[in-house]
């Protein structure tokens, strides 16, 4: 199983797997109704849109070491865009400001948010308090 994981995230990063085909099993859409749009790659991120079915998502791959074939492993996320064009809350707001807070650094720390939306989202938990 992990060797097919290896294999699929090896095709993803010399291109020859499309992002649309690793969407899909995040999305729940089949590869030929996803369309992808807003890629950005930096040094151990690739980040892009897909959406089928009128629902958006942002998705990420990040490098998580290397795979010892030469290549490197990581992991594809993919998270409901929200309203706002950002990616929907999912910090409850039965959870202490604590837990809130740390659960918006880790999304800060995996580049799952910037630092905008981090400074947005952490002036509105204190202001809960």
């Amino acid at each position: 199983m992990q060797i097919v994981i290896l294999a699929i995230l090896a095709l993803l990063l010399t291109g020859c797997a499309s992002l649309a085909g690793v969407s899909a099993g995040h999305v729940g859409c089949p590869q030929e109704e996803i369309t992808i749009s807003n890629e950005q790659t930096d040094w151990t991120t690739k980040t892009w849109t897909a959406t089928c079915g009128g629902r958006s998502y942002i998705c990420t791959y990040a490098t998580t070491g290397s795979s010892g074939y030469g290549g490197t492993t990581g992991q594809v996320n993919c998270s409901p865009m929200g309203n706002n064009g950002t990616r929907a809350n999912n910090l409850s707001v039965e959870q202490s400001p604590e837990v809130r807070l740390e659960k918006l650094k880790e999304l800060l720390d995996k580049g799952l948010i910037d630092a905008d939306e981090y400074k947005e989202k952490r002036k509105a938990i204190v202001g809960d308090i």
